[in-house]
């Protein structure tokens, strides 16, 4: 694919049409672009974005969008193959749905070849797709609740938690690569999407330019450490975003103020301008937007101020200062640790104060349901994709989760991500869950 490069017009050929794609487990995908979706396909800097439907021959139908590439960087294959093998996908409901599930270094519909992945589609609240914050709001759709904002900034920052467990960044969190989606229990999820410049020890960087045109991305207007563009100012080689916390801040802190008339107050789009970024302070930002969020406002001022990633505030600061809530790094969401062998599940349930073990049995299938083993459990179903068991409880009713010695209750119907050691509670019912081999 040394010749690469795809077109508009190569794209709109393809709606309609169809392709199946063997896994990596010898099953077949088959891959669907439908056409007529308004707005669809978008395009970008460096590639197109389609929406598809994924047909998986055990999971059914999953809405998925397609990131074709417009030009073949040779970084990028192994990088994309990296991001699906790590699995983030798989770990959470919603957080990670930006993460692509599938790359292809070589993939055709219709004759037409493509070097691009696929992730989830984002589900939005109120619509078909999630949108991100800038097309919200040039849409006039910015219009959340202050405990929206503040659970949107949560999320962010619960996924930048994760990311540093792993020694990943995302390295371009911004206004257009934060989407507003749906979390499972219908409320607002703040979901990264467009992984392309992530930066992990383990893989190449991609080159600084492909093509005569700048390949590596380095942040966006507003949301760099200042510390990085000083770097660039210097003309120094090899620069890379190093840590999302700078952006994370920056983030937290626009999600809270923005509000109509934000430019004319600003006198500018970007919340960060030279001034700020000049001097590391805040105060050339007028108190009417500084005041909507005090206490992220002078966290954002120290960063401002860090002269490398490890004086930056890290996620824990913000959930302090502007959720008010103390998180420690144990409660913050991670990552779930996978099977080696088949789930194995133990049945009992309680009579009184007795537990009575009913049945046990292996997970064996990639789906399917516990009514296979016990029918009175045929609202219970599971997904378990090479290891990563998610449970889904259709019961409209309270249901606990249990892992070591902290346990979480959520209101059902809702899917739950296992691993070993862990066991859910409902009605008289409690599912232990092992790795035996």
């Amino acid at each position: 694919m040394n010749n690469y490069f795809i077109s508009g017009g190569d794209v709109k050929k393809l709606f309609g049409c169809s392709t199946t794609v063997a896994t990596r487990a010898g099953g077949n995908v088959k891959f669907t672009i439908p056409g007529g979706i308004p707005g669809w396909p978008r395009s970008g800097l460096e590639a197109y974005g389609v929406l598809i439907i994924c047909e998986h021959p055990t999971l059914g139908s999953i809405p998925s969008f397609l990131k074709i590439f417009k030009y073949d960087v040779p970084e990028r294959s192994q990088r994309s193959q990296y991001l699906t093998l790590l699995g983030l996908h798989k770990q959470h409901p919603w957080l990670f749905q930006g993460i692509p599930y599938a790359s292809f270094k070589r993939f055709s519909i219709n004759g037409t070849p493509i070097v691009g992945h696929v992730a989830r589609q984002v589900t939005g609240v109120g619509a078909s797709v999630g949108e991100d914050i800038d097309r919200l709001r040039s849409q006039g759709k910015w219009n959340f609740s202050l405990d929206d904002k503040r659970r949107l900034c949560g999320h962010l920052c619960a996924a930048v938690a994760a990311f540093e467990k792993l020694q990943l960044v995302h390295g371009d969190i911004s206004l257009r690569n934060l989407m507003i989606g749906k979390a499972p229990d219908g409320g607002v999820a703040a979901i990264l999407c467009d992984y392309d410049g992530f930066y992990h020890p383990s893989q190449k960087l991609l080159p600084e330019t492909f093509n005569g045109l700048p390949c590596r991305p380095l942040g966006t207007s507003g949301f760099q450490p200042p510390y990085i563009l000083k770097r660039l100012a210097n003309n120094q080689s090899g620069v890379y975003v190093d840590t999302d916390r700078f952006a994370m801040g920056a983030m937290v802190c626009d999600i809270m103020a923005w509000a109509d008339g934000w430019s004319d107050e600003l006198g500018r789009e970007d919340l960060l301008g030279p001034d700020e970024y000049g001097t590391g302070k805040l105060s050339s930002i007028p108190y009417k937007v500084r005041s909507r969020c005090k206490e992220g406002f002078d966290l954002l001022e120290v960063a401002l101020n860090a002269k490398d990633a490890g004086q930056l505030p890290s996620p824990q600061d913000w959930f302090q200062s502007v959720i008010g809530v103390s998180v420690s790094d144990q409660a913050l969401p991670g990552l779930v640790k996978q099977f080696a062998n088949k789930p194995f599940v133990e049945i009992h349930r309680r009579h009184g104060t007795q537990l009575i073990f009913q049945k046990s049995a292996r997970i064996t299938q990639s789906a399917g349901g516990l009514e296979q083993i016990d029918q009175r459990l045929k609202a219970v179903t599971y997904e378990n994709d090479n290891g990563a068991l998610k449970m889904n409880v259709g019961l409209p009713l309270q249901i606990f989760h249990r892992r070591g010695s902290k346990q979480v209750a959520r209101n059902g119907p809702a899917p739950f991500f296992i691993q070993p050691g862990d066991t859910l509670y409902f009605e008289s019912w409690q599912l232990d869950f092992s790795d035996r081999p």
